[in-house]
């Protein structure tokens, strides 16, 4: 017996004495029978008697309980919450951790930017171009971060920019279209080379998957045409476009389309897929190994 059990049956039995007249100065324990028979005949001692007794067998088994696990109870209605921890940059030092939390980083050597290109190379973000929605220009200038250091570098550029630009990272360089052109760059070496611009198309977007780049794209902006999407293949070894079929939309096909040409989404790559969403509208998708489209429904509401 636990010395929680003994001080409980001690008290109890020191009670018994005050509210049951005439009992011997030293009472044995009521067995349970005792304890039911009392209670049945309606005597007001041995009804109170018999409550307190459940009530010290419940805390005995309490007790036991927080005996056993190192005096702490736990209940299915009331689950502990979890053990608070220091986590992340402290105010002293302002050192940074790996748990998810945000910390301060360098400064950037360029200014903050909308709509620039960002990509990661495995060991740096490079950030290019730009444009500045208040003042209505582009950015042409670019850097690399690098996380494990907390430093900057410049990267060189191209010598252009543009406000709207679309890129993808693969096999070691990023890949960069607008309507001015298209573009590559070598974060390593950090050589730019200019590509040629895929034919019979607009690139709107560009995408990344089995190892080359997509191009996506209407026909032509107006807005008063049929929707019309084309899909272009980048060859890494001719260095040349190759367009696939053109799928020729209707008017529900449209807001893909627009927010495509818009800028306002990007393709996806759900290999073998290339996905172009609009939203509540539905969305189309491109088989780059059967080289067929099809239309992807909307969400049930």
């Amino acid at each position: 017996m636990t010395a929680i059990e003994e001080r409980l049956r001690a008290d109890l039995q020191e009670l018994a004495l005050h509210l049951v007249p005439g009992q011997d100065a030293q009472p044995r324990p009521m067995e349970p029978a005792e304890v039911n028979a009392a209670a049945a005949a309606g005597r007001p001692g041995r009804r109170l008697l018999a409550t307190l007794i459940v009530l010290t067998v419940g805390a005995i088994g309490i007790g036991t309980l927080w005996s056993r696990g190192g005096g702490s109870v736990r209940t299915a209605t009331e689950p502990q919450p979890p053990a608070a921890t220091t986590t992340g940059p402290s105010a002293a030092d302002g050192a940074g951790s790996a748990d998810g939390r945000w910390a301060p980083m360098a400064q950037a050597p360029i200014l903050p930017r909308a709509h620039a290109v960002a990509a990661w190379t495995g060991g740096e973000v490079v950030f290019w171009a730009g444009s500045n929605l208040d003042r209505n220009f582009a950015y042409a200038d670019g850097a690399a971060y690098d996380p494990s250091s907390d430093s900057w570098r410049p990267i060189p550029v191209p010598g252009w920019g543009h406000p709207g630009l679309t890129s993808a990272y693969t096999g070691g360089r990023l890949y960069v279209i607008a309507k001015g052109g298209v573009t590559s760059f070598d974060p390593e070496s950090g050589i730019w080379t200019e590509l040629p611009s895929p034919d019979g198309l607009v690139a709107s977007g560009v995408v990344a998957g089995g190892d080359t780049v997509w191009a996506v794209g209407a026909v032509r902006f107006e807005s008063d045409v049929q929707p019309n999407l084309v899909v272009a293949k980048f060859d890494q070894k001719t260095q040349q476009w190759g367009r696939g079929p053109v799928f020729e939309g209707s008017a529900g096909d449209a807001p893909a389309v627009d927010a495509l040409t818009r800028l306002e989404r990007e393709p996806i790559w759900m290999g073998p897929e290339i996905v172009v969403w609009g939203g509540s509208g539905g969305g189309l998708a491109y088989n780059t190994d059967t080289e067929t489209w099809r239309r992807l429904a909307a969400p049930e509401p």
